[in-house]
């Protein structure tokens, strides 16, 4: 499913595997995030490095038109779009 406006986000990184994009990220250095469209899953991607731990999240929007992250864990968080959730990630990845 397409998400409006992400593949015109500065943080989008096109087609790539979750070891691509950690690989992205580290040579970045400290704690960022990418967005990206999963080659395995098929779907679009939030892959974040905190303190040198990563973790991939999937972006599903919801029937009610809101975006999720889900977790490996069951955890989620939800948003209104795309771009708050990630200006939200962007101000704690610190």
């Amino acid at each position: 499913m397409q998400l409006k406006g992400i593949r015109e986000h500065p943080s989008y990184h096109g087609l790539m595997t979750g070891a691509d994009a950690e690989l992205k990220l580290q040579e970045q250095g400290g704690n960022c995030y990418l967005t990206r469209y999963s080659e395995t899953r098929q779907e679009y991607s939030l892959t974040v490095v905190r303190n040198g731990v990563f973790g991939h999240f999937d972006l599903i929007i919801t029937v009610s038109g809101e975006y999720n992250i889900y977790e490996i864990d069951g955890s989620e968080m939800q948003s209104k779009d795309i771009f708050s959730l990630l200006k939200y990630y962007k101000n704690t990845q610190n």
